[in-house]
This record gives C-alpha cells, structure tokens and sequence, in this order.
C-alpha cells in the first residue's frame, strides 16, 4: 500500500509538471506573440503619427504656397497683359496707364505687397507706383532684372533683402516678357506674412522649430529668434537646417542632446521649401508606454492575458482612428491633398475614365474680410459637403487647399455626362444657406478635364490643363464651369 501511494503521488507529480510545463509554454506562446503584434501595432501608430505630423506640414506649405501664387499669378498676368498690349501698338503712354491700374488692383487684395508692378519695358523704366528714379538708377543692372534677363521666360526670385523706403524684410519676384527677352515686369512682395505663419507653426504642440529654404537651400526664413540666442540655441537651429538641406521631400529622425527630433520637408510654390521640426522623444512617449508595457504584464499574471485583448481591441480602434485622420482633411472631413492625389494616381495608373474637376470659392478673400475667417470656415465647410453630396461613392472628393477643391467623376467621361454633375452640383450651391451671413450668395469658378482612359495620363497633368480652365470661369459672374 506504501509503494501503491507512492506511485499515485509519483503520477500526480508528473501530471501536475507536465501541466505547468503546458502552461509556461502556452503563456511564453501567448506572451511573444503579444510582443509581436503589439510591436507590428506600435510600428503603424508610429508610422500613422509621423503621417499626421506630415498631413499638419503639408497644411500649413498648402497656406503659404496660396500666398505666393497671389504674388506670382500677379507677375504673370501682368506680363501677358503688357505683351498683349505692345503686339497690338500700344504706345508708351497706354503701357504705363495699364501698368499703374493693375498696380492698383494688385495693392488692394494682396497683402504686403509694397510697390506694385515695374519694370524694364521696351527700352524704358516704368513704375505703376508713380516713383520717379534719379539719374543714378539703372534697372538694367539691378538684381530684379538681370537674373530674369539670364533666365528668359521663367519667373525668378531675388534674394530677401530690406526694402529701404519701408525697412521691410521683401523679396523681388520677375519674368521676361512674351515677345521681348530683354523687358522684364517685376513685383515687390514684403516676407511678413510668410513670417508670421512661419513663427505661427512653433505654437503647435511639440513642434520646436519651422523655416523656408530657396532653390539652392539657401536659408530664407526661420523661426523668429530670442531676444538674445544663446550658442546652443544657434547650434541646434544650424543642426536642423543641415538635415532639412539633405532632404528632398521628406522627413528624417534625429538625436541631439538627448532629444529625439523629427525633421520633415515638404515643397512650396516656386521651388522653396518648408522645414517642420517637433520633438519626436514627446511626440511617442505616450505611444510607447502603451504599446511596449502592455505585453510584459502577461508575465505577472496569465489573467492580464484577457486585459490585453482588450487592450488590441482598443489599440485597432485608435489605429483605425489615427490612419483616417491622416487621410483627412481637418476642416472638412474629405481626403486631404496627399490621399486624394493617391487616389486619383491609382485610378489614372489603371487607365480608368473619368472627369477631373476643379473648382474654387468667387471672391473667398472678400468673404473672409467682410464676414470673418470662422464664416471663411463655415463656407469652406459647406461647398466640401455640397461636393459630398453631388458625387457618387466611387468618385474621389478632396480638398487641395485654402478654397480650392478636386472631383475625380470615376467613368464620367462624356461633357453631357459631366453637364448633368455639373447642373446638380450648382443647384446645390445656389441654395446653400450660411447661418452666420444669411445674405450670402455662394457660387464658385471651375473647369473639367474629360480623361478618356486610353491615353497616358498623370495628376500633374491634368491639374495643369483644368487649372487653366478655372481662369476663363473667373471672368464670367455667377457659377461657372468651362471644359
């Protein structure tokens, strides 16, 4: 009976090994294949972050390249409308006079800008801003105009210099005429805006620093300084720009005195680039503590298996919800530029019809001015839902930026097709009510690309030829579309 209990005890030890050796095993299975997915997941919301993070400079580059296009579309228009002018015989006289309205124009809806249109036309100085230069002044050796003159036909940027009559930080952007290569318009356009935006993006949590750089990634803007930089503040600002200088369009990680910082990169109008630095140690310490520490609590306890399912599920949702705020845009909720142009791309790469539109707000600038940028918002917000509501579940909606949006009408590929969009679409707009400005009247400006799905195309492309479009609605009231 003794060997007999023995034995039984011998039997129930075994079982009770091989138990716990079946537990262990299943809680290390268990346990590294938490670590596992809970890593892959640490790795997308990482991922999803950074994305974000790209979507806010992407943002704010979209701002300040609408700011430059105001400056740059007034060069080239002047330039087409002077060239126009002197084919047809105008006099001296009749150029100057054209010269000083469009200056006029120009100083009353485009901030900062300082002197107007100028420049070296057919042999002569002409001013629209009524300044008579001395005897010493020779505009064929200023800046302005030689380095138009050594690049015909592209619009060129002068360096930032200080204007002497306002003791404004400007830079000076010019082009040669159509029919003469050495006449050359020129436009005076004061940096103060695109410093205060640039100040503007360091009030963002974790972001430490923001720039412009030139063509040549010459240093334009940066962050306005302290009063009284210590030396490590240069060196890190210096640190910064050398990283930005290496990227294209991009981002970067990089560690400097015990921070970890992202650098991100994205392109302006012109060339130029924007430079975006936030603290990356601040930016995923939260995101670490949650994805890192979770799976090492299987080891205490085999019930915290059940917390940390709940846990995925929970993580999935934020996944989820970080992945769609980086395919949107913040305003109104429709993909942002990046998404929408992937989406687009991915349509045109597999050669699928459709009817590219663009369109714009009529004279959103005076709306913002008379009624206040919150009802700019509220109208910005409503022409995305009307968009929404115009267009079928395959067609692609986006906003590219400021005012401006993009429609892909997926197999739209006829105008009495894209006519029938184009109808409900203004029938939409025309009804559109603003609670905070109930006496006003939307319309917008647009033009329609018909792509036909056989040939080669791409989104640069087609924004190129639609852009275009958007010119010759803008000169007739009320909506209108042209193809």
């Amino acid at each position: 009976m003794h060997l007999f209990g023995k034995k039984k005890t011998a039997e129930k030890t075994g079982i009770f090994s091989r138990l716990t050796i079946f537990l262990v095993s299943v809680m290390i299975v268990f346990t590294l294949l938490f670590i596992g997915l809970f890593g892959s997941l640490y790795v997308s919301a990482r991922n999803n972050i950074i994305q974000i993070q790209m979507n806010h400079v992407q943002s704010s580059s979209a701002k300040i390249s609408f700011y430059l296009d105001t400056a740059i579309n007034a060069v080239t228009f002047s330039r087409q409308n002077i060239s126009v002018q002197h084919q047809n015989g105008a006099s001296k006289e009749q150029l100057l006079e054209s010269i000083v309205i469009m200056t006029d124009t120009f100083m009353s809806y485009i901030q900062d800008n300082i002197a107007g249109i100028y420049g070296y036309v057919y042999g002569e100085y002409l001013d629209g801003h009524g300044w008579t230069p001395d005897e010493s002044y020779h505009p064929q050796k200023r800046p302005w105009y030689t380095k138009a003159v050594q690049n015909p036909d592209e619009l060129v940027y002068v360096s930032p210099y200080i204007d002497a009559e306002s003791g404004q930080k400007c830079i000076t952007l010019s082009q040669t005429l159509e029919d003469d290569s050495e006449s050359v318009i020129a436009f005076d356009l004061s940096l103060a805006s695109l410093q205060e935006k640039v100040n503007s993006a360091v009030q963002e949590e974790n972001v430490v620093f923001a720039g412009i750089l030139d063509r040549e990634r010459n240093v334009l803007i940066v962050t306005s300084q302290p009063d009284t930089p210590s030396e490590e503040y240069q060196k890190k600002e210096r640190r910064f720009l050398e990283e930005a200088q290496k990227l294209q369009e991009d981002y970067t990680e990089i560690r400097y005195e015990g921070h970890n910082y992202l650098v991100c990169v994205h392109p302006l109008t012109g060339g130029w680039d924007y430079v975006y630095v936030c603290d990356s140690s601040a930016l995923f310490r939260n995101l670490k503590s949650i994805y890192i520490s979770a799976p090492f609590e299987i080891l205490v306890f085999i019930l915290v298996i059940l917390l940390v399912l709940n846990r995925i599920k929970d993580g999935q949702k934020q996944f989820t919800k970080l992945l769609n705020l980086s395919e949107r845009d913040a305003l109104t909720g429709i993909y942002n530029r990046g998404t929408g142009e992937a989406k687009i791309s991915e349509k045109l790469e597999n050669k699928i019809s459709g009817a590219f539109m663009m369109l714009d707000v009529d004279k959103f600038k005076s709306i913002n001015d008379t009624y206040g940028h919150d009802t700019g918002d509220k109208v910005i917000i409503a022409v995305a839902r009307i968009l929404e509501k115009a267009s079928r579940k395959e067609d692609i909606v986006m906003r590219l930026g400021g005012d401006e949006f993009v429609a892909f009408l997926d197999g739209v590929s006829t105008k009495q097709d894209a006519d029938a969009f184009t109808d409900r679409l203004f029938c939409l707009i025309d009804s559109a009510q603003i609670p905070d400005a109930p006496d006003l009247h939307l319309s917008v400006s647009g033009g329609i690309t018909l792509y036909d799905g056989r040939t080669w195309m791409n989104f640069q492309k087609l924004y190129q030829n639609t852009d275009e479009k958007i010119y010759t609605s803008k000169k007739i009231s009320g909506n209108h579309m042209t193809f």
